[in-house]
């Protein structure tokens, strides 16, 4: 034991289901998908914009860690998102690097 207590969403829920169609689906529906994170998470739309889609993983890097700690916290809102825009079943994945900032 490490001595640190656990922190909310340390634990990532074990998703069993990955809908096989996520990427064609959020493919089709990303603008709505953007259009409605903008609405509620407009700094968190903007880092999401380049985002990539392959299979039921979505890929991104942002500028600093904060913000993909920021990104990570409100993991749960984004997937709602992307569910109900999209139609998507089962789990996303989010993998978000930090881009290595010049010294």
């Amino acid at each position: 034991m490490n001595g640190t207590a656990p922190q909310a969403g340390d634990e990532e829920p074990t998703i069993t289901y990955y809908d096989p169609e996520t990427e064609s689906k959020i493919t089709a529906g990303r603008e709505e998908f953007m259009s409605e994170l903008a609405a509620q998470f407009p700094r968190l739309s903007y880092a999401l914009k380049g985002m990539k889609v392959s299979g039921h993983t979505i890929s991104a890097t942002v500028m600093t860690d904060m913000l993909r700690e920021d990104i990570l916290r409100h993991s749960p809102e984004i997937t709602t998102i992307l569910q109900r825009t999209c139609g998507i079943e089962g789990g996303i994945v989010l993998n978000i690097d930090v881009t290595k900032e010049k010294a």
